[in-house]
This record gives C-alpha cells, structure tokens and sequence, in this order.
C-alpha cells in the first residue's frame, strides 16, 4: 500500500517538472509583450497641433511604426543578426559615448513632422517631448548653424534657416510657433505621408499627397495631386524597359536647365527622358572614369543636328569620336542616332526601332535596382569604392531588392496617381534594410 503513494508522488514530481519550464516560458512571453507594450504604447502626439498654417509641404513619419516592425524582425529572426552587430557597433563607438537617447529628452516612439516654408525660406521640424529642459539643455548643442531648437509644453521644434537669419530673431520665430496652436492637422495612419499644399516653383503641382506604408517584404507607395493650368500632357517616345528603367515625360524647365548645366550647357530645352540602365565600369586607361552599360532616349524642345551637337558635347566631355554614328568613350562604344529632327538616341547597342514604345505616364521606374550599384572593374580605384560607406551602404540596399515600380500618370481631369511597390527579396525586411543602410553611411 506504501508504494502506492511513492508513484502517485514520484508522477507528480515528474508532471510538475514538465510544467514548470512551460510556466516559465508563458511568463516570459507576457513580460515581453506588457514591457514591449510599455515601450511602444502610443504617445500623445501634441506636436500634430503646432504644423504651422503657411508651411508649403509636411513630411509625417510614424517611427513608432517603425519601431514595431524593426523590433519584431530583429529579434524574433537569426538572419538578422548583422542588423545586431551594426547597432552594437554604433552604441559601442568610442565618439558615441555620450550618446544616449533618453539624454535629449526626444519621444522616439512616436509621431516626428518636417516641414518647409518657402516664402520664409525655412525648414523645420516638430518633436514630441519626454522633457523640455534636457531638450533645450543638451539637444542645441548638437545642432548646426542657422538653427535653432525650442521646447514647450511636451513639444520640441527644430528651425533651420535657408536665408542666414539671425539665432536671436530665428528662435524668436520658434517660439512663436510653439504658441500657435493649429488642431487642423490629423494624425496619419501610415508609416510615412507627404503632403504638398501649394505649387513649387518647377513642380507644376499642387494638394500632393504620397502615402507609404511596409508589410512583409513590401514597401508601398499611393497618392495623388492635382496638375496646375500650366501642365500640358504630351506623349513622347520612349525605350522599352530593360534593366533599371526610368522614363519622365514633360519635364519641368527647371530639370532641364540643371542638366544641361551638369553636362556643359550645351543642350536645348529637354522634353522627355528614357533610361535603360544595365551597369557601369570603373576603368583608369587612358584616364579614370565610370563607363556606363546605358541607353538613351531624348527628346528636345527644339530640332537639332545631332552630328554638330554630339561634336560639342564630345569635345567638353573629352569623347573620342569615331564616325558620325559611334563615338568611345571610358574604353567602350556608344552609338547614337537621330531618331527624329527632335529625337537623340545614344547607347552601347545600335538603334532598332523596336526598341521604341510610347508611353503615357508622367513618371516610371521599374526594374532592377542593383543595377545602380553593379560597378565593374580592377585595380586600387574599384577596390577603393569598396571601402566608401556611401557606396557599401547602397550596394547592400540595391542587392536586397528583387524589383521596384512606380507608375505617375495623369487619371482624370486636371487630377493625376502614384502607385507603386518596392519588392524585397525573400527573408529581407524593408524597414531593417533601410536601418542598415543608414548605420552603415553613418560608419
């Protein structure tokens, strides 16, 4: 009868032993998920209140948003481990150790809104706040010239001035600011939302507004904006896609003018651009220089003879000319051809007409973005490109992207879309790439 009792106890013992470690665990999982919640629950968000009225765009980024999303990924998945040693890397820096997040009195996890005035030339940024003294004590000391930063009532402001104005009269202008309550602006529900109110000056543009969110290994673009009067919608030749494509139509004057600049002032207006770009080459015979696998479409204002142009060009540019349909130029052949009296193809392969498409959108890319970083080539230069934080950083990014599209078009009336996905690959989440990216250039 005595052995009885002994198992009954021995099986409790052994039942107990099993549950324990599941009890454990359970515990551990809700302290995880009540001090996770702690950390991420919602702030007030009082600085939604102080968007000033007259500031041309706001740019709302959700970064407890972000936060949830990095944390989630990291810590629940072993590939994430470099992510882990980037961050340990940043925190355990020698020039960082007096950085610490709460010093600053900053509420990261919550809302952050940038903004721009134009007439005033300032640009700005709105905070929520943990402590207004440790914000005004120690977050000024961090910040450049021409700016100033003001904390009030659990909100901060960062003023940067365009135009050189005095710290005296700048924080002046801040603090005005921070007593204007406008309740007007609301609380996005996406992770990133730009909104452009009135028309900049090469735009063509006004009421923008661009939503972008993350899910899985997405990240999604949407929006919409109305085209100004000025806007007349023309459909011009372009490429069909091959590689990495971007193909812009009705390009405002001011792009033009800035690339005609950038490549010697010798171009007319420019209409319409087309772009399939497959790679580059980093050579240093007979001289140093990135040659680009690319093709080119371009259409111009204006008529032009292809032959004087591409002379002029070539001699600015040091182009080796090699007839009047090919050119080299960093040990590779180009050839270019006058599609029509407006129209200037050049590009690694000759002209075939069934290379050209028309297209309707205002904007497209879509492609492969490692492309932009497949840079071949030997010897020091290219092995030196490997060491610049810059080019590592946006390697690693283009590498970890399957495909990108974005289309901009006109819809209806004077209105117009955005829509558009960037695809990462399997096992690479958007948010922990970008946070690479920036902890890398940071290096």
């Amino acid at each position: 009868m005595e052995i009885l009792p002994y198992f009954w106890v021995m099986q409790k013992r052994t039942i107990l032993g099993k549950l324990i470690p599941v009890i454990l665990l359970l515990g551990l999982i809700w302290a995880v998920f009540f001090i996770s919640k702690a950390l991420l629950q919602e702030p007030e968000n009082s600085n939604l209140n102080f968007l000033p009225k007259d500031a041309n765009w706001s740019l709302q980024v959700d970064f407890r948003k972000i936060m949830e999303q990095s944390s989630a990924t990291t810590i629940f998945n072993k590939e994430e481990q470099e992510l882990n040693d980037l961050l340990e890397e940043f925190i355990a820096d020698e020039d960082r150790k007096e950085w610490k997040l709460g010093k600053y009195g900053i509420q990261f996890n919550s809302s952050v809104i940038f903004f721009g005035i134009e007439e005033k030339q300032l640009l700005g940024a709105l905070v929520n706040l943990t402590n207004e003294r440790k914000f005004n004590a120690n977050f000024s000391k961090k910040i450049p010239d021409n700016t100033v930063c003001y904390g009030k009532n659990k909100v901060g402001i960062i003023l940067f001035s365009q135009n050189e104005t005095e710290n005296k009269k700048l924080l002046s202008l801040a603090k005005k600011m921070l007593e204007t309550n406008n309740s007007s602006t609301s609380k996005s529900e996406e992770l990133i939302e730009f909104r452009l109110k009135e028309s900049i000056e090469f735009s063509k543009v006004n009421d923008l507004i661009i939503k972008v969110n993350s899910n899985d290994n997405f990240i999604k673009f949407s929006g919409q904006f109305n085209l100004n009067e000025n806007f007349k919608l023309k459909t011009f030749p372009s490429l069909k896609p091959q590689g990495f494509h971007v193909d812009w139509q009705n390009i405002p004057s001011l792009v033009s003018d800035s690339l005609g600049v950038l490549f010697g002032g010798n171009f007319p207006e420019i209409h319409s651009i087309s772009i399939n770009f497959k790679g580059s080459e980093l050579v240093t015979e007979p001289r140093m220089a990135l040659g680009v696998d690319a093709d080119v479409l371009i259409q111009f204002a204006d008529s032009l003879d292809v032959t004087r142009f591409v002379l002029g060009f070539g001699n600015e540019q040091k182009l080796n000319l090699i007839n009047d349909s090919s050119f080299e130029y960093a040990n590779s052949t180009f050839y270019f051809k006058q599609v029509d009296y407006r129209s200037l193809y050049i590009g690694r392969d000759k002209f075939n007409k069934n290379f050209v498409t028309s297209q309707d959108a205002i904007l497209s890319i879509s492609g492969d973005a490692s492309a932009l970083t497949n840079v071949a080539g030997e010897g020091l230069a290219r092995k030196l490109l490997n060491i610049l934080p810059l080019f590592k950083a946006s390697e690693k990014l283009s590498h970890s992207i399957e495909n990108i599209t974005l289309n901009v078009a006109k819809s209806s009336g004077e209105k117009a879309f955005i829509e558009g996905e960037i695809q990462f690959k399997e096992g690479e989440f958007p948010i922990n790439e970008f946070l690479k990216f920036i902890l890398i250039v940071g290096q």
